[in-house]
This record gives C-alpha cells, structure tokens and sequence, in this order.
C-alpha cells in the first residue's frame, strides 16, 4: 500500500453537494478507474444514488453497478450484439442502452423482446465523430423503433468534443438533432437530451431552444475531479541509497553523473505511474514537449514526483510498482516512511488505497 490517494472527504464530499444543486439534471458518469477514486467507491457514494441515475461506460461495468447501486443506468457504449456483456444486460429494466447504428435496431429489438422490453437512447454523430446515426438516418431509426414493439425510445444523445474548431456550433447541432428527432417521430414522446461536455451557457441555450424536454448533462471529471485541493496524490519513500558519483544502479546499470541519493518510492507503471496518454500539443506546450522528448532521448526524464519543492528526476523508466529518483547531494533526502506528493493524471492512475480523512 505505497501510493496513496489521501482525500479530505469533507471537502469532497461538499463539492459533490454544491455541484448536484447547481445541475441538479446532471448524470453523474462512473466508469473506468473511478477518475482515481476507484469504480465501486464512486458507486457507494450517496450522491450517485439521490440523483436516480448514473452513467458508466461499458456493459461490463453495467452488469458491475447493477448490484451495487440501485440508481438508474444510462450506458454510453452503443449496444453491439458481440459484446456478452450486453446480452446479459438487455433483461434489466433499470438500464438506458445506446442506439449509435441504423442496423443495429432491430437485432436490438429482437434481443429486447427476449427480455420483456428495453428502453433506448439515439445517439446522434456530432463533430466528435465517435459514435452515432446523422441526422438523415433519423426517419429510417423512427420507423425500425415502430416496428419493433419491444424498444421504448426516450431519449436522444449527443456527445461533442472538447476542444472546438473555429465556427463548430454544438448548440445548434443539438437543437437540430432534436428537431429533426421530433420531426421524424423518434421518441414515445422524447422526454430527455443527454449531453456530454457543453458549457453551462450552452446548456442554458439548449434548454431554451427544447422547450419541456430534460436536459440532461452527463459529467464525470468535472464532478469527481472539480475541487483539486480535496484530493492529493502521495507515493511512500521506501528506500534511501547514498550515491557517489560514477557508482552503477538501477536494471540498466546507468553511472551517477554526480553525487547525490538514490531514492525508491512507491508507484510504478502498474499503477500507472510514468504513462501518459496521447496529446496533441500546441504553442509552448508543443516545445515544453520537444524540449522534455529530447531530455527523455539522452537519458533524463522528469518524475511527477515532489520532493523540497520540485520535481524530482527519474533515475531511469519506473519499475512495475516502484519508481527510482535521483536527489542532488545538495537536498536533504527524505526518510523511509515519509510521503512525497505527486502529480498524476486520475484517469490513469491505480491506487494500492484511498485515505479518507
């Protein structure tokens, strides 16, 4: 238990207040690791279970919070007749499944009626273009959604990208998908739009344009994540090694260019620790990535990992469960025991424990 994740639940937990009363329509999202916090402790959160409904990822973690929560589910992942998990899934009348293909109605339909009925969310492709039908494909979704008996349709989704081009207008895309929905005959009647990342000016302008249909923003890092000072990650100091200059360590057996400490603390790339997701930066972000790729190339690697108010470098890649740092002879080292804090990135990130406080 060497990488920890100490959380000030008070503090925590009153930000998941605070934010439930100001979007009190928000679907708390629950999937993966749990943003960090873990997937079944986000479940037993009493928020989750006081708003009526949550959204998780796969059909996998659908079956997973069928027996943990009694909340409403809302699934992203589009229904696939391939994946087991949605097989078993489709019998639970607490669940929202997600419609993102034309073809895909009425296997769905017949998967449906084996269970007794399901009821559907039609996601609808925006400039993300992950997953749903166009707005042309809308009549044709209608009609297999008539014809199949089994399906209640109540809801449209629309999932945009974070990062706008110049002149994307989500707002209008949205208000289209709904009006072309209305149009078409989706929904018996459309009761609710489920959005993913539009600003609270956004979602004020949709409400306005929708009239009495919910909708309904579905949120994960914003709420888990929105108050960084109530959550920090730490990872246990576990060995404390003099180095002299020229002295070998580590699996590569690199020699220390200068004298200083060996420090090896807990977290590694089991947990995550050193791995990082694909970015496109720009701007000094792209040279700050040049600059620390070119470090990376001739040995040298910045840890996440603070030490007497810096980052401290990698002695070498981290180890499945332990990263080696380097220390200069000039800071006092820390001692077995002792904690250093560190930055991470949640979604990423495995912890052997989560310390309320």
């Amino acid at each position: 238990m060497t990488l920890r994740l100490h959380v000030d639940g008070d503090r925590w937990r009153t930000h998941l207040r605070n934010f439930g009363e100001r979007e009190p329509e928000v679907v708390p999202v629950i999937k993966g690791n749990g943003y960090g916090f873990g997937f079944e402790r986000l479940l037993a959160e009493p928020g989750p279970n006081h708003w009526g409904e949550i959204a998780v990822g796969t059909y996998a973690e659908a079956v997973a919070a069928l027996g943990s929560t009694s909340a409403g589910i809302v699934v992203l992942s589009p229904w696939r007749r391939h994946d087991p998990s949605a097989g078993a899934a489709v019998a639970s009348d607490r669940l929202l499944h997600t419609l993102s293909r034309p073809h895909d109605v009425e296997p769905f339909a017949a998967a449906a009626a084996r269970a007794g009925g399901a009821r559907v969310a039609v996601e609808v492709i925006t400039d993300l273009r992950r997953h749903g039908v166009t707005i042309a494909d809308l009549p044709g979704v209608a009609r297999a959604l008539s014809a199949a008996g089994s399906v209640t349709c109540t809801a449209l989704a629309l999932h945009q990208p974070i990062d706008r081009r110049t002149g994307s207008d989500p707002v209008g895309q949205t208000l289209a998908a709904v009006a072309a929905a209305r149009t078409a005959g989706i929904g018996a009647p459309l009761t609710e739009v489920l959005v993913s990342h539009l600003s609270a000016e956004e979602l004020a302008a949709v409400r306005r344009g929708v009239g009495d249909v919910r909708v309904r923003p579905r949120i994960g890092t914003a709420l888990w994540l929105g108050d960084p000072g109530a959550y920090t990650p730490r990872g246990t100091v576990l060995d404390v090694h003099p180095l002299a200059r020229g002295e070998r360590y580590g699996y590569r057996q690199r020699r220390a260019r200068a004298a200083g400490t060996l420090l090896v603390v807990g977290g590694g790339t089991s947990q995550g620790i050193g791995l990082a997701a694909p970015s496109a930066p720009r701007g000094v972000a792209r040279l700050r990535t040049l600059a620390m790729s070119s470090m990376s190339a001739s040995g040298l690697a910045l840890s996440p990992f603070w030490w007497a108010g810096r980052k401290r470098w990698f002695a070498e890649p981290p180890h499945m469960q332990v990263s080696l740092l380097l220390l200069p002879a000039s800071v006092p080292p820390p001692s077995v025991g002792d904690e250093l804090a560190l930055d991470v990135r949640m979604t990423t990130t495995t912890f052997d424990t989560v310390v309320m406080e």
